[in-house]
């Protein structure tokens, strides 16, 4: 097997990064276009300080133009399929869009790893990791909705957020709520507190002044607003499965991992200055109610831009791993970061505190299927 436990470090240690980033947005509790904002700094931040220790290589991709282009594509599709995974976990829940996005991220960016690195891979054992990582994702789907039905309602927020700020209940699940929304034709309409001089509202605080009958109701007399919300996740896992599949491409035109990271994190931040700019400009003309213009509090910076940071990093070690084990394996399993994320929602969130046993069973199940892909990818390599 092609692989080193330096690699396997590398790829487990970025698992548990892009697995720690649902936390820092649920934690973060503001519209998902602010924390989007701060997430693309920390992003662009970290690429500039790669840039900085990798300087050398960095000049070098001038020379290689097609590298560069590869980059720039890869900021975008990331850029692009995270505002419309964010847009959509707004719009239709996290329980819905989740599954989507990461079904098509998981069979069609696997699906092109696996068409550059071919003559390095069995498939055999590829597709099996494919298939448990699918029946994964639809057993947390099924855990979220258990885990909603039993969950407590009109609960108070709690203090003392992984930064500071006012964080959410605990014992609430992740899939329930994930950002303050925003305005949009077919989005709800919500009051926004503006009292005091920190505009960071914490969701529950929004959440209490809402009526549940008049939430649903709006739901019910939107159809449009959940299909569109639907467009955008499949939208999102399209973009998102390019990504990777770009530093594969750049590598082979001559650039190396430093650089084609600097490039795609820069390029990350400036698509995301010029889209939600034209967004709000849309919507602006398109006559959407929107909330008042706010500002984001300190903390909701600090955790966007760790966000961003964790996800940079992240992909860094991924790709540094794939030049032993192999990309598509290192991809492929820092991909099952759900796992991360579902253990943060027990043990930190306390997810299982009112949880049935259905729902535990689907939780178990679900990380058995995932470890059991992680052993699949790990087999699948053909050295």
């Amino acid at each position: 097997m092609n692989s080193s436990i330096a690699g396997w470090l590398l790829c487990l240690t970025a698992l548990c990064l892009w697995g720690s980033i649902g936390t820092l947005a649920k934690a973060s509790a503001v519209q998902w276009s602010l924390f989007f904002k701060a997430y693309s700094v920390g992003v662009g931040a970290s690429a500039m300080v790669l840039a900085v220790a990798a300087a050398p290589e960095v000049r070098a991709i001038g020379g290689h133009r097609g590298a560069a282009f590869y980059g720039i594509l890869g900021g975008l599709c990331g850029c692009g399929g995270s505002m419309c995974f964010l847009s959509s976990i707004e719009m239709v829940g996290v329980t819905l869009s989740y599954p989507v996005v990461m079904g098509i991220e998981m069979t069609l960016g696997t699906f092109l790893l696996y068409l550059l690195d071919r003559d390095a891979l069995n498939v055999g054992p590829l597709l099996g990791a494919l298939c448990c990582v699918l029946g994964a994702v639809a057993l947390d789907a099924l855990a979220q909705l258990r885990l909603a039905d039993n969950e407590p309602r009109g609960a108070p927020p709690e203090e003392d957020g992984l930064l500071g700020a006012p964080a959410l209940k605990r014992g609430r699940s992740l899939g329930k709520v994930e950002f303050l929304p925003e305005g949009d034709d077919d989005e709800l309409d919500y009051v926004f507190d503006s009292d005091g001089d920190d505009a960071c509202v914490p969701i529950e605080r929004l959440v209490d002044a809402l009526s549940p009958t008049r939430t649903k109701n709006q739901w019910d007399d939107k159809p449009q607003g959940a299909r569109r919300g639907v467009r955008r996740a499949v939208a999102a896992g399209v973009l998102l499965s390019f990504w990777p599949a770009g530093e594969a491409l750049a590598v082979d035109a001559g650039a190396t991992v430093p650089a084609f990271m600097v490039v795609l994190g820069l390029s990350h931040l400036l698509f995301c200055l010029v889209l939600l700019p034209v967004r709000a400009a849309y919507l602006r003309r398109s006559g959407s109610k929107q909330p008042p213009s706010v500002g984001i509090c300190s903390a909701a910076w600090g955790y966007g831009f760790v966000a961003g940071a964790a996800w940079f990093c992240g992909a860094v070690l991924v790709f540094i791993a794939g030049e032993d084990i192999g990309v598509t394996v290192a991809v492929s399993v820092a991909r099952c970061s759900p796992t991360v994320a579902a253990l943060w929602g027990l043990f930190y969130w306390g997810e299982a505190e009112h949880a049935s046993p259905r729902a535990l069973a689907y939780i178990g199940a679900m990380l058995c299927l995932y470890g059991a892909a992680i052993v699949l990818i790990a087999r699948s390599s053909a050295a």
